[in-house]
């Protein structure tokens, strides 16, 4: 998930400077959707500040057309404060709130292994 990882770091830069969230793809500095393929995925999109994987290509079978969400997490009242990012169905914990949707469909056996926690 190296691709998530850059648009990740695209989306924390924007809201350290804006103390916002991009609200889509031009507004992260990313490709749109249909450029930001790979060996197993067919689009990325970025709404809200969430970022959501659409797994394809040469991915196996149960996941093929199924999504990946991870969204960003601030700090209650806090918006200075460091954010963190949860991964498919993860919560965020106590005095955090989560930004965007999670429109994660994945088995959670498919997840990605940091996103079981």
């Amino acid at each position: 998930m190296s691709m998530a990882s850059t648009i990740r770091e695209n989306v924390t830069n924007y809201y350290v400077e804006k103390l916002d969230f991009p609200s889509n793809n031009e507004e992260a500095g990313v490709p749109q959707p249909n450029y930001l393929i790979g060996n197993r995925i067919t689009g990325v999109v970025v709404e809200s500040g969430a970022i959501h994987i659409t797994m394809g290509n040469k991915a196996s079978k149960p996941l093929k057309g199924k999504v990946l969400s991870f969204r960003p997490a601030v700090v209650t009242g806090s918006p200075k404060s460091p954010i963190a990012w949860l991964c498919g169905y993860d919560d965020p914990v106590t005095g955090m709130q989560a930004v965007g949707d999670n429109k994660t469909d994945l088995d959670k056996e498919y997840l990605p292994a940091a996103c079981r926690g």
